[in-house]
């Protein structure tokens, strides 16, 4: 200590940082195995998102499709998701305070022909499916496979493409030449969320799997003042809504 000021020597310094990096250590692995135990961290990887899908496949009674789920390395996971009748539209991980050292997946399908979705659980630990659960009434997010099917199902309506064609000149006083001067948002649609005027098919959605979609010019500020309903169940355009 010099007037009153104390100095470490080297060898202390030493000791504090150890000491510093000891105590830091300890508190990461705290923190670490928290975040484990409440499934903050350690997400499903592809391989285990594989697993699940095998043992939905070999457990459920409806055999899946043809196609296989396995994939050229570099694919994506949201290519093989199908089981013969159904739309995979979520995988992931299941929290369980009761049997917090499994490791359990929530698989969530769509129905087409059923019109309806079911969650499955599987345990990864055990490799079964332990439950199987119907979830009347339910639609989850549009998965990217359905956004891609509802706009090819608009542009394949002659109707709708003419609705479409006119609305475009109206906004812009030129023809529409190319999809790609225009942009589609497409969301599920319920509804009795809706304030519009429904037609009886349209009455339906929530119960049937349903998109709505808004068309928007290329500057993505100016939007139409049609918007179509589309029952992906059906395949085709329901409704359309004008604002």
């Amino acid at each position: 200590m010099t007037n009153g000021i104390f100095i470490m020597t080297k060898s202390q310094h030493k000791r504090m940082y150890l000491v510093t990096l000891a105590i830091t250590a300890v508190f990461f692995n705290l923190v670490t195995s928290y975040s484990r135990a409440q499934g903050l961290m350690d997400p499903l990887d592809e391989h285990e998102k594989h697993r699940t899908l095998n043992i939905l496949r070999e457990q459920t009674q409806e055999p899946t499709q043809s196609r296989p789920l396995a994939r050229k390395s570099g694919e994506s996971t949201k290519a093989i998701t199908s089981l013969s009748n159904e739309k995979i539209l979520l995988i992931e991980r299941h929290q369980d305070k009761t049997v917090p050292h499994q490791r359990q997946i929530s698989v969530y399908a769509y129905d087409y022909n059923k019109n309806r979705t079911t969650r499955y659980l599987i345990n990864l630990n055990s490799g079964q499916l332990v439950s199987q659960e119907y979830l009347p009434k339910t639609q989850l997010p549009l998965i990217r496979e359905e956004q891609d099917l509802v706009q090819q199902i608009i542009f394949s309506d002659p109707e709708q493409v003419e609705l479409i064609q006119k609305e475009f000149k109206r906004l812009t006083k030129t023809e529409l030449r190319n999809t790609n001067q225009l942009k589609l948002r497409s969301f599920i649609f319920i509804a009795h969320n809706s304030p519009e005027q429904l037609n009886k098919a349209a009455q339906n959605c929530g119960e049937r799997r349903c998109a709505q979609v808004l068309l928007y010019l290329h500057d993505d500020t100016t939007v139409f003042e049609i918007s179509p309903i589309i029952d992906i169940s059906a395949a085709t355009v329901i409704q359309n809504i004008t604002f």
